[in-house]
């Protein structure tokens, strides 16, 4: 979505709910940069600046919004950015490649120098890697230090910050303010076996359409859908553990409930649900291509993958057999060839196979 400056001012005159995540609006008089949706008072033209990524805000000296949340807004999809080769990187950083590793590793896998992906990001998006990274880091923590009561130190390691002293540093040198003082302000709740996060999108968002569409292609004792909630068993590395999703309407955002024993990867996890149910879409554009077929389930989305090697199983197995059929052998395979996990939820017994298990599998297997 191009847009001008213009348009993005009217867009924040009306409080227009289709651009947001589009673009942020920072006010050179307070410092602070809020999403296009804020209740705040409306600056004057003059007194604003847009930014297409809140880390191009962040790096040109603004604050996020306590009361709009820039943390929360709903993502940009990989036609948004402009460049195929923006798009790919933010989507691994986004999904967490540089907790690990560096800026170097991340233009091999993409196949530049990182002179080359760093330029192009500064074109495209008006940040570096590292900056957009940080950003990524800040608003994830300030997301946590708000809506949980997770330990301090647990919020730091799980945003991606390797000490709790650097996470201090920069939080309170980017926001003018300490996690401790934020977190006063927040409303988090408690809960010792699990933590909730929330993930925002455009509306309108047909839920159940996508519930039903999953219902029917669920891997039994990994995947559930009952009651309007999607639950499913984790593997991601060495860490397991489980996930319930349900939406919030009134909100427009998914509420993710997630295993404590997930927190160290919650990045990659929230990016995996991100893809899974298509949070970055744009209805509105989406309809303007379907025309006549967009009017009678309006805000339908592209169900995605919530693992790669997953839904590679998925395909070959659903070939030349019906959806029930293919149910029903992936049961078989998930109970032959992957790890039972104990979960709370009944039902949730098994973690996906994964490539090495089936690569060892002998053909009398």
């Amino acid at each position: 979505m191009q847009l001008n400056r213009e348009q993005c001012y009217q867009a924040v005159l009306t409080r227009d709910s289709r651009f947001d995540g589009h673009f942020f609006v920072a006010v050179k008089s307070t410092g602070i940069y809020c999403r296009p949706i804020c209740r705040s008072k409306r600056p004057a033209l003059e007194r604003c600046e847009f930014y297409r990524l809140a880390a191009a805000a962040e790096v040109a000296g603004f604050r996020p919004c306590l009361r709009c949340r820039p943390e929360l807004a709903p993502g940009l999809s990989p036609s948004d950015s402009g460049d195929r080769l923006a798009a790919a990187a933010v989507k691994q950083i986004e999904s967490g490649i540089l907790q690990e590793r560096s800026v170097t590793d991340l233009a091999t896998n993409l196949g530049v120098t990182d002179r080359h992906l760093r330029r192009v990001l500064l074109r495209n998006l008006g940040v570096t890697p590292v900056q957009l990274a940080q950003t990524r880091r800040l608003l994830l923590a300030k997301q946590l230090l708000t809506d949980t009561v997770l330990p301090m130190i647990d919020i730091a390691f799980a945003s991606g910050f390797k000490s709790l002293r650097r996470f201090n540093a920069l939080f309170r040198e980017r926001y003018l303010l300490s996690p401790k003082a934020l977190r006063e302000k927040g409303h988090g709740v408690n809960g010792s076996a699990s933590f909730d996060c929330r993930l925002s999108y455009r509306t309108p968002f047909e839920w159940d359409s996508l519930l039903e569409f999953i219902s029917k292609r669920i891997y039994a004792g990994v995947e559930q859908v009952d009651g309007g909630r999607y639950m499913r068993t984790v593997g991601i590395g060495t860490h397991t553990g489980w996930v319930a999703v349900e939406n919030d309407p009134v909100q427009s955002a998914l509420r993710v409930e997630v295993s404590i024993s997930l927190l160290p990867v919650l990045m990659q996890l929230l990016a995996r649900l991100r893809r899974l149910f298509d949070l970055e879409a744009t209805p509105q554009q989406i309809a303007v291509q379907l025309g006549e077929l967009a009017t009678t389930h309006p805000g339908l989305r592209v169900p995605g993958s919530f693992d790669g090697f997953e839904m590679a199983v998925r395909a070959i197995i659903g070939q030349q057999i019906s959806v029930k059929a293919a149910t029903t052998y992936a049961a078989r395979l998930t109970r032959r060839f992957s790890k039972s996990i104990e979960t709370p939820i009944p039902g949730l017994t098994h973690l996906s196979p994964t490539p090495s298990t089936i690569a060892e599998a002998t053909v009398e297997d």
